[in-house]
């Protein structure tokens, strides 16, 4: 009755009274009218899990997570066994549930079997788990391990866990980073690992979460984060990191050196980077506003915490301003790092699409380091002046994502 209620609040959420009348009728008419609850009664589990798997294969799709639970339940039938699978599989699923993820458990599942087994992707996991455990032994000790880790993965998904709290607060500020800035799914494998390893010395899981931000950052502006290849040299690494072939924060780092591009590369890349989404742009600027400020003696980041938007020197509707350059160099030029900043969110709106004249003296009073440094050096804005500043801004950006922290 209680989830009941707390589904129909759910449904009617933000409706008006007509409104949740007529939501609520709509269910209604589909339990009484359109909804069946098909009971089998069989002989026994096995024939239970048999006709799961075959309504599986017959077209009534079931998804990955009931098939791994259908597996390790189906592989335990013992009476001894299978309450001890169950329980542990249950606690596993409560703890991730917990965490209002979807497909927290999918994700979990997957990326444990990754940091401690095989290579596997999201459709190929139940075949690949059901390839290699195979007999109820093997069931309960995975079940035991899921069950183990899942409130570390749950930490993972949540910076203010309170499984952090013991740890020095640069790791939460850093996995919030992975979580939110960076948005990194596959990492997760190898943070796994990494606290396996790690979790009783505090120094070094700074250390290991600053590499990975810093590591994560280079793949990123590289090209290779998201690809099939990148997940499987994180994975690689987490199993050897899990099984003792790699011990320490310097040879995971040797073991990444072949894909982690190398600063002068990184440089480059950086050189000629465009960013369009606004959650990368502010992470960037905000990051290299605090290498600027310690450069300049400037200890103080408040700057940059406090509520600054971002914006586009060279206005994104520039045509006005910029009569002279066609309309596909303006599109190419104001997404590029160098040609955004800093300001503080009234003035950004204020000034909305002013031309470089207008926007000079307000850039020269900003607390913003980089945004003031802007107004110093440029009497002029355009592309010349969007490479030379992108320029610069690559040179602090080896200095803000150090390979070796």
């Amino acid at each position: 009755a209680k989830i009941a209620r707390e589904q129909i609040e759910r449904i009617v959420g933000g409706l008006s009274p007509r409104e949740a009348e007529a939501r609520i009728t709509q269910w209604k008419d589909f339990i009484l009218q359109r909804a069946r609850v098909i009971w089998l009664t069989v002989p026994d589990d096995g024939t239970a899990y048999a006709v799961f798997e075959t309504m599986n294969d017959r077209g009534l799709r079931l998804s990955a997570t009931d098939l791994l639970k259908n597996l390790l339940f189906a592989l335990s039938k013992e009476a001894a066994y299978a309450s001890k699978v169950q329980e542990h599989w249950f606690k596993m699923a409560g703890t991730l549930e917990r965490t209002r993820r979807e497909d927290a458990v999918l994700n979990y599942v997957r990326h444990f079997w990754i940091s401690s087994r095989t290579k596997a992707t999201t459709n190929d996991l139940y075949k690949t788990i059901k390839r290699n455990i195979q007999d109820k032994d093997a069931a309960l000790g995975f079940a035991k391990q899921l069950d183990e880790s899942a409130s570390v993965y749950a930490a993972l998904l949540n910076s203010d866990n309170d499984y952090w709290n013991p740890f020095p607060p640069e790791i939460k500020e850093n996995l919030r980073t992975l979580n939110s800035s960076l948005q990194l799914v596959t990492v997760r494998p190898l943070i796994l690992s990494g606290i396996e390893r790690f979790k009783n010395d505090h120094v070094v899981m700074r250390q290991f979460f600053r590499s990975l931000v810093n590591w994560s950052v280079r793949f990123l502006i590289a090209g290779k984060l998201g690809s099939g290849a990148l997940e499987e040299q994180y994975g690689d690494v987490a199993r050897k990191l899990r099984k003792g072939e790699l011990k320490s924060l310097k040879q995971i780092r040797e073991e990444l050196a072949d894909v982690v591009p190398p600063d002068e590369a990184f440089k480059n890349l950086f050189r000629g980077m465009t960013v369009s989404q606004p959650r990368l742009q502010r992470y960037y600027l905000r990051t290299l506003e605090e290498v600027k400020r310690t450069e300049l003696g400037k200890g103080d980041t408040e700057p940059v915490k406090t509520k600054h938007n971002v914006d586009h020197i060279m206005p994104q509707s520039a045509e006005k301003s910029y009569r002279n350059l066609p309309p596909e160099t303006i599109k190419a030029y104001t997404n590029r790092l160098g040609n955004l900043t800093l300001l503080n969110a009234k003035k950004n709106v204020q000034l909305a699409d002013a031309d470089y004249r207008a926007k000079r003296p307000i850039f020269a009073q900003s607390e913003v380091a980089l945004t003031a440094d802007i107004a110093q050096k440029y009497e002029l804005w355009g592309p010349e002046q969007i490479i030379k500043r992108q320029d610069e801004l690559a040179e602090l950006a080896v200095k803000a994502w150090p390979i070796k922290v």
